[in-house]
């Protein structure tokens, strides 16, 4: 992390802010030992690879959906469709499983392989709208708190699938 602030500073600007709180510890430990303490849990892993495969499967969302409180939501990193479509459908069948409502929206990240990342959505509430924004923003609003790429039509894009996505998450 000190290696990011010093020499990519625009990217670790988050981890000084003053509302994120940074624990290194073991995720699984830790999580299993706050019992409806967040509201949104955000896991930006890596792929799911050697150490990192437990960060998909059925028990970790399993204690993310105890860490939340009742109307919590979940966010975890969940591929490309266009390189990993069966990753992808797996991902969100695990989410779908724990989770009284999910989805799954994608971005494009110039970085990223295919230009494309995706990620899963769970939340205890049954009744949620992953696809509508919770709050809106004006373009000064926007500006002031230096949101560049996000807006609420982006949001709502992002849940706009292809028909083949849709058709595999069936």
């Amino acid at each position: 992390m000190e290696v990011c602030k010093k020499f990519l500073p625009g990217m670790a600007v988050g981890l000084s802010h003053p509302k994120v709180t940074v624990h290194v510890a073991d995720g699984f430990k830790f999580i299993a030992e706050k019992k409806q303490f967040y509201d949104v849990i955000i896991t930006d892993s890596s792929d799911p690879v050697g150490p990192a495969v437990p960060l998909f499967q059925q028990n970790y969302f399993q204690l993310m959906s105890e860490a939340l409180k009742p109307n919590g939501v979940v966010c975890s990193q969940a591929g490309t469709f266009w390189s990993s479509r069966k990753f992808v459908t797996e991902t969100y069948k695990t989410v779908k499983k724990v989770f009284p409502a999910a989805g799954y929206a994608f971005t494009t990240i110039p970085t990223y392989p295919d230009g494309v990342i995706g990620f899963a959505l769970g939340s205890l509430n049954p009744d949620i709208s992953f696809k509508d924004p919770v709050q809106t923003f004006s373009d000064e609003e926007l500006d002031r708190l230096n949101m560049k790429y996000y807006t609420s039509d982006v949001h709502r894009a992002a849940f706009a699938l292809p028909k083949f996505i849709n058709d595999t998450f069936r």
